[in-house]
């Protein structure tokens, strides 16, 4: 079965929720000659509470045993002014339904007093790293001087460093988070991770000036 995530506007539109973006799923027995069903279409992530602003996107399918996926993404806290944070969303039956009661934050920026919000957790990529140990990068100005970056500032104007957190608990709970790559920068990484049998995990970066990094991370 091939499973292929996306976000999607149009949907939670339909049904009523203007400006909101969700995670949603649609697949197809890679087998067969049928085409993609949208009438199949399945919602992986989005706030539980309909009363919420969701703003899901740049989702990544971490798999662990029996069937049990995560689907990690960028999202929006549910208050103003809604800075980005990273979350991730259960299914315990291989995608073809998930359960919004499990979706828990991974990473949030710090709070910064000044301005009375959190800094920006963005952009990432989860994978799985040996038996059940999930990784997941991202991007955050946490690092850099009062105030955050707006969550709708353009990509190559955002300040940004790339961490790590690390979870063996099935993303019950996180490490504390490492930087991958730091600053000073004003740019818009792109971070995707992949674990390499002789090189351990690897962090690529685009910082979208035409050039490209690869990063030893273990």
């Amino acid at each position: 079965m091939l499973q292929c995530y996306f976000d999607n506007e149009p949907e939670p539109n339909r049904q009523g929720f203007r400006h909101h973006q969700w995670i949603t799923m649609l697949s197809r027995n890679i087998s067969s000659s049928d085409e993609w069903d949208p009438g199949n279409l399945v919602i992986a992530s989005r706030e539980y509470s309909s009363t919420s602003l969701s703003r899901d996107g740049m989702s990544s399918i971490v798999s662990l045993e029996q069937g049990k996926l995560f689907c990690i993404t960028e999202g929006v806290s549910t208050e103003p002014p809604h800075s980005n944070v990273v979350r991730c969303v259960q299914s315990l039956d291989g995608g073809q339904s998930w359960d919004l009661g499990t979706r828990r934050i991974v990473y949030q920026g710090r709070w910064d007093p000044t301005s009375s919000s959190h800094f920006n957790a963005y952009c990432p990529w989860g994978i799985r790293v040996a038996s059940s140990e999930v990784w997941v990068a991202f991007l955050t100005d946490e690092d850099f001087p009062s105030p955050p970056d707006p969550s709708s500032k353009g990509v190559g104007e955002r300040r940004s460093t790339v961490k790590v957190v690390k979870s063996t608990t099935h993303c019950a709970s996180w490490s504390e988070a490492e930087i991958i790559l730091g600053g000073p920068h004003t740019q818009y990484y792109a971070p995707g991770l992949l674990q390499c049998e002789n090189l351990g995990v690897l962090c690529a970066v685009d910082l979208l000036d035409s050039t490209q990094q690869v990063l030893q991370c273990r």
